[in-house]
């Protein structure tokens, strides 16, 4: 089996996370634009290259904690929470370069 990478992380991977059936194709390209969206949130926090992110494991764990984010809230207004997701967090704050 493939090691899944930040790079290669996929909708499939996504779709399992969420606990969706693959043959379920409806929101695939809202769930492919969540992953987008979180990759590119996780590369602008991090300030860190995709073959960097590539050679951390956990990272891929934070991806998809995001996508769940966005795939589940999908309104502009929501109730204001200042719960922080704690995993998500710090596997970001671990792997970003503080400048």
């Amino acid at each position: 089996m493939e090691q899944v990478t930040f790079s290669n992380l996929i909708i499939e991977h996504c779709k399992k996370h969420l606990n969706i059936e693959e043959d379920f194709k409806e929101d695939d390209s809202l769930i492919n634009l969540c992953l987008y969206s979180a990759k590119d949130y996780v590369k602008t926090y991090t300030s860190l290259s995709e073959e960097k992110l590539d050679k951390i494991p956990s990272i891929n764990i934070a991806v998809l904690l995001l996508v769940t984010d966005m795939y589940s809230k999908r309104s502009a207004t929501e109730q204001v929470s200042n719960k922080v997701n704690f995993v998500l967090k710090s596997i970001l704050d671990m792997n970003r370069v503080w400048l």
